[in-house]
């Protein structure tokens, strides 16, 4: 009988770490999607900025916030500092 009882108690571990292994693969999944749909919604926030960002230089669109102001100054001035970097990588490739 304790042969018995063995075997009814491995099953059940087998069968409960089967279970969860299959709520681990399901939520793995889910994370999965979650992760690529935040990276979907990364691109299309960017997306959004660069266009409004564009569009406040042409004055296409106004907006007054002074925060905006200095969210386009401080955009202006990393642009500025990519593209002397650029050119310094251009230097320093005709150089060979």
């Amino acid at each position: 009988m304790q042969k018995e009882e063995w075997k009814t108690k491995i099953k059940r571990i087998v069968d409960d770490c089967s279970q969860e292994l299959s709520k681990a693969t399901v939520i793995g999944k889910k994370m999965l999607t979650a992760s690529h749909t935040n990276a979907a919604l990364n691109e299309k926030y960017q997306e959004l900025g660069q266009l409004a960002a564009k569009h406040l230089r042409s004055g296409i669109l106004e907006w007054e916030n002074p925060r905006v102001n200095e969210l386009l100054k401080e955009i202006e001035e990393y642009e500025n500092q990519l593209d002397l970097m650029e050119k310094d990588v251009s230097k320093i490739k005709s150089n060979k």
